[in-house]
């Protein structure tokens, strides 16, 4: 720096006059990327509008507010004994030497964070870390959370990201509680706390990989303790194993080759049995009990049948009225599960048990919005396996209630696209009214009657 420079910054710093308008000059230059416009300042102040005048050489004493381009600024730098300083020297200096334009700024931002990926790509290599820093990289969806960190501390993100890259190389193979897997990989057994940043960041990079490879799902942004718990499930961690439980009745449990004394004495005496997630784990295999010559269920909207089936129903009233009247008339319990509203991992492992021994599956639920999603959401899991049990349109007529829709709710609706559920969502559309499978009981234990002899 030059000391006629040098001067001049240590006078345009000094003089409390021109604090204002120079860093408004600087702004000026930083937004526009050069040496031009205007500023005005607003509201000036004696000082200011005697600095101003004594430099400019015109009279702003009555002035509050006042505009000055920088080209005439220049012209009156050129005025006084600092004439030949440039105004870009002269503002790049009075900020220390640090002052880049908008658009330097952002290409410094750019090649600085392409940087930062590139040397995490050098350490983790693997396929699935791959996947994940690209797709992060790239803003995919759900990743503003993740940028915001960078923006913050790109230190501590890549601090998380070091973390959870080891650990979605080291997945379990079989089921490993959440603390296991986490001091496992760290040391550390709540290093995977779901309230914790790098808690969610394990669940987003694990709902990437599942995007990827399953090309229908939908990377949730915030998704609820049971879609968390859903999301681990699918990489083998398990969040909760007891609280984590689901209702069934009419089912036998087999490991080594062999009925488990329990499930056949819950059978025999006509027992409903909530079972935790741990023990479903455990369970090699899922059958539904058979009674003689029981005759098949036939399904209104596929007109096929099945003597290996499983009914499942949402509502636990509707779930205890069923098994209520089988024990009233005696009858054996029919194979039954209860999911208790939105289906728990629990629920969700049992079921993909029993459609491994090749059971079909009878789904039965509510006619709202949030009904279709679940009755969708097992259609996609299961599309072979999956029958739907009194749920038609003629159904959905049987038990309309009084209760209308929201539009935020009918809203949902947009996503059903399962062909079997298109009339329904519909009609549903039309009516604006919900319909609940309390109605269709008569109906629906009528389907189950076979069971009781």
């Amino acid at each position: 720096m030059s000391k006629l420079l040098m001067e001049a910054v240590m006078f345009f710093r000094s003089e409390e006059g021109f604090k204002r308008l120079m860093d408004s000059f600087v702004k000026n230059y930083i937004s526009l990327g050069r040496i031009g416009g205007t500023v005005k300042l607003t509201k000036t102040s004696m000082e200011e509008r005697e600095a101003l005048s004594g430099i400019m050489g015109k009279d702003y004493s009555n002035q509050e507010d006042i505009s000055i381009s920088l080209a005439d600024f220049q012209k009156a730098l050129n005025n006084t004994k600092f004439a030949n300083l440039d105004l870009k020297d002269l503002l790049i200096a009075f900020t220390g030497g640090n002052l880049l334009t908008r658009m330097q700024k952002e290409e410094k931002y750019g090649q600085e964070k392409e940087s930062f990926f590139a040397e995490l790509k050098q350490i983790h290599k693997g396929n699935n870390s791959r996947l994940i820093l690209d797709y992060i990289q790239s803003k995919g969806s759900s990743t503003r959370g993740v940028h915001q960190i960078y923006d913050k501390d790109h230190s501590f993100l890549k601090a998380l990201l070091d973390t959870v890259l080891n650990a979605v190389e080291e997945l379990p193979e079989g089921y490993e509680r959440l603390p296991v897997f986490a001091s496992r990989i760290t040391k550390d057994p709540h290093a995977f706390d779901l309230s914790s940043d790098r808690g969610r960041l394990l669940v987003l990079a694990l709902q990437i990989i599942l995007s990827n490879r399953e090309k229908s799902y939908r990377i949730i942004s915030t998704p609820s303790a049971e879609q968390v718990t859903e999301i681990l499930g699918n990489f083998n961690i398990i969040r909760d194993d007891l609280l984590n439980f689901v209702t069934c009745a009419g089912l036998l449990g087999h490991k080594d080759g062999l009925v488990i004394p329990m499930w056949q004495e819950a059978i025999k005496d006509k027992i409903v049995l909530n079972v935790p997630l741990r023990e479903i784990v455990r369970i090699a295999s899922f059958v539904p009990v058979t009674y003689g010559n029981c005759a098949a269920i036939r399904s209104e909207q596929t007109g096929t049948s099945s003597e290996k089936a499983v009914f499942i129903v949402e509502n636990s009233g509707v779930f205890s009225e069923i098994v209520d009247w089988f024990i009233d008339k005696n009858g054996n319990l029919p194979p039954i599960i209860c999911t208790h509203g939105q289906f728990k991992l629990a629920a969700l492992l049992l079921m993909d048990k029993l459609v491994k021994n090749g059971i079909d599956l009878y789904y039965s639920g509510d006619f709202d919005p949030e009904g279709l999603q679940m009755a969708q959401r097992l259609i996609e899991r299961y599309p072979t396996a999956l029958k739907l049990w009194r749920y038609t349109v003629d159904d959905y007529e049987r038990c309309l209630s009084d209760i209308a829709l929201t539009q935020s709710r009918v809203n949902k609706l947009k996503a059903i696209n399962s062909p079997n559920l298109i009339s329904l969502k519909e009609r549903m559309v039309a009516n604006c009214r919900a319909g609940y499978q309390e109605h269709l009981l008569p109906l629906l234990i009528s389907d189950l009657d076979c069971f009781k002899v």
